[in-house]
């Protein structure tokens, strides 16, 4: 059979190809078998985003079983990973700069308790002059509510890099 890549699956290539090329990485990928210890690094975060926005949704009532984007089937949380799709990249930027830091100290990247204690401190505390992830994820979340509450779109104010600080930090990943 052969393989069909879409859209999001060649951007996804692309965008982990130069990941992997900024952090010096050869031959990196999204793959359980990949051995840098990158991979760990990454889906502990985004099983932390994936909880914190859980943990969201239904503060506000919301049913993360029904997405938007995302197909619905077993134990899945559409709705979770609609709303946190966003936010991935500033996790991935939190990861690299971690990997940084760590490659200065030669350090083995793997999960222990100080990338633990540091993702918290990324997740919870105002960074950058940003308000906390929980914050902005929060405030995601009503808006959503509140569009779907008052069937009238203009409630909802999805998070945009571009109206935050957080605009063009791709840009300090691909710079030399």
């Amino acid at each position: 059979t052969q393989k069909t890549i879409t859209k999001e699956g060649a951007c996804a290539h692309l965008y982990w190809q130069i990941y992997s090329e900024v952090l010096r990485i050869d031959a990196f990928c999204r793959d359980p078998k990949e051995s840098s210890g990158v991979n760990s690094l990454l889906n502990y975060a985004y099983a932390m985003l994936l909880t914190l926005t859980l943990q969201r949704l239904l503060c506000v009532g919301l049913d993360p079983m029904y997405g938007i984007g995302h197909v619905i089937h077993e134990r899945a949380t559409p709705l979770a990973y609609d709303v946190m799709e966003p936010f991935r990249p500033l996790v991935d930027y939190w990861v690299f700069q971690w990997i940084q830091d760590q490659r200065k100290i030669e350090s083995i990247l793997e999960v222990n308790k100080p990338y633990k204690v540091y993702l918290r401190h990324c997740f919870s505390e105002d960074c950058r002059g940003l308000p906390s992830l929980s914050k902005l994820i929060h405030d995601v979340v009503k808006g959503l509510r509140e569009a779907m509450l008052d069937s009238d779109i203009r409630s909802y104010q999805p998070w945009l890099w571009r109206i935050t600080k957080w605009d063009g930090f791709l840009s300090v990943l691909t710079s030399p």
